[in-house]
């Protein structure tokens, strides 16, 4: 039986019925990110990869600093001590004994170089396992950088934001108390607890709601951009945005506003419509808020208006549709593709025209290493996850947006072309704060 086939049993009576006495100590159940990974690493042969990047005052670390600070990082963190993986048909999170944690340092003269460090770097936890976690230190003549390379499988957004601190306060000689045995039961609690959410969360009201807003989706070949992909790249696979000013009030609703803002922007590069934006939808539940783990799920926002229609005119409705989504955003994912595909008989994939990603960095705290500040670093070459995905930082006044492209599905010219069209279209859904406001 295919892999398709068998999620078409429900997750929770799969793992019920591969263990009906229970499963053994070092088996957790998967949750709907962790499966879709896991799915896509099959078909693909590649890993799904999140890379984290940090610049450091030249010498003040050495590979040897960052191994053992990255050990005793991995020791207190049960998450990063697991595999997901397949276990008796099913898709499962199995502990590792000694989780392999590569690092290495390498020098680079120039920014080529320095590109080629990253590349190099992404692309070997993208083919291999090389465990949860991989590090490489960059050497460089004004500065050193750091790139930890992590299995998105077993890490979050809020994830990097522990493993930060924690990696800092270990490279500083201060590290956090391991966790004891018992850190491993509450790891599987809090697992437990968000698989169960999942489970209930795919109610036949919540797939069918999902079913209505994606079958005109599905009913277009998702996978096809209208473009070849041009001769691989030879730099980077990131194309920046212009910072646009964020007026004060727009706040609560700047992550919608550069969704909106990205789909007009696919339809102006000559994406056919409806278009389709997948993003994380990062909720915890209680009791996990200081656990590494990837509690996430993936949605994905339809825009069907005409994109020659007024902005102002089309805003009211993306967002009240926009809040409806996040409403039923606690569906898993995998679950959702497969009735969407099954009620539309297209075998739709779930992959959509492109990504999504947004921080808030304007209340993030300072990270220092040997006294001095570690900034972080947006690489040149990142992983891509679609063939098109979005990164926007917040800093409590600009929005700096960017666009990565996977240069095996799109030519950076189509990439380009979209950047383009994405800051004109932020301009219009930004508008400035009105003087006396």
């Amino acid at each position: 039986m295919t892999v398709a086939g068998r999620l078409r049993v429900p997750y929770a009576s799969r793992f019920a019925r591969a263990w009906p006495d229970g499963p053994p100590p070092d088996i957790l159940p998967a949750a709907s990110a962790q499966r879709r990974f896991f799915l896509i690493r099959e078909v693909t042969g590649r890993n799904l990869v999140v890379p984290l990047s940090l610049t450091v005052r030249p010498g003040i670390l050495d590979a040897e600093t960052v191994r053992a600070a990255l050990g005793r990082v991995v020791a207190r963190h049960p998450a990063l001590w697991c595999r997901v993986d397949e276990h008796r048909g099913v898709i499962v999170q199995a502990r590792r004994p000694d989780p392999p944690c590569q690092v290495d340092e390498v020098t680079a003269g120039d920014d080529g170089q320095r590109t080629e460090a990253v590349r190099s770097a992404i692309a070997r936890a993208e083919r291999s396992d090389s465990g949860p976690v991989s590090a490489r230190l960059i050497r460089g003549a004004d500065a050193d950088r750091l790139l930890f390379v992590f299995d998105h499988a077993v890490v979050d957004e809020r994830s990097l934001r522990i493993f930060l601190s924690d990696f800092a306060a270990a490279a500083d000689g201060q590290p956090r108390p391991v966790r004891p045995p018992s850190g491993w039961d509450e790891y599987r609690d809090a697992v437990r607890r968000h698989v169960d959410g999942e489970s209930a969360a795919a109610t036949p009201e919540r797939l069918g709601y999902w079913v209505d807003r994606l079958r005109s989706v599905a009913a277009r070949d998702t996978d096809d951009t209208g473009h070849q992909p041009g001769a691989p790249d030879t730099g980077s696979n990131v194309v920046p945005v212009d910072a646009v000013a964020v007026a004060p009030s727009l706040r609560p609703t700047l992550f919608p506003r550069l969704l909106a803002a990205l789909h007009r922007a696919l339809r102006d590069a000559g994406r056919p419509g409806p278009t389709s934006v997948g993003y994380a939808w990062g909720a915890r539940g209680a009791g996990a808020e200081h656990l590494m783990g990837c509690f996430m799920n993936t949605t994905i926002s339809v825009d069907e208006p005409d994109p020659a229609a007024d902005p102002a005119a089309a805003w009211a409705p993306f967002l009240t549709r926009f809040w409806s989504d996040i409403e039923h955003a606690e569906t898993p994912f995998d679950e959702v593709v497969l009735a969407v595909g099954d009620a539309t008989r297209t075998g739709w994939s779930g992959n959509p025209d492109a990504l999504l990603a947004f921080e808030d960095v304007s209340r993030r705290p300072v990270i220092r290493i040997r006294d001095t500040v570690a900034a972080e670093w947006l690489p040149p070459w990142l992983s891509p996850k679609a063939a098109l995905g979005g990164t926007a930082q917040f800093d409590g006044a600009v929005v700096r947006p960017r666009l990565v492209h996977d240069p095996g599905r799109v030519p950076r010219s189509y990439a380009t072309e979209t950047a383009a069209a994405w800051r004109r279209r932020l301009h219009q859904v930004l508008p400035p704060e009105r003087k006396g406001s």
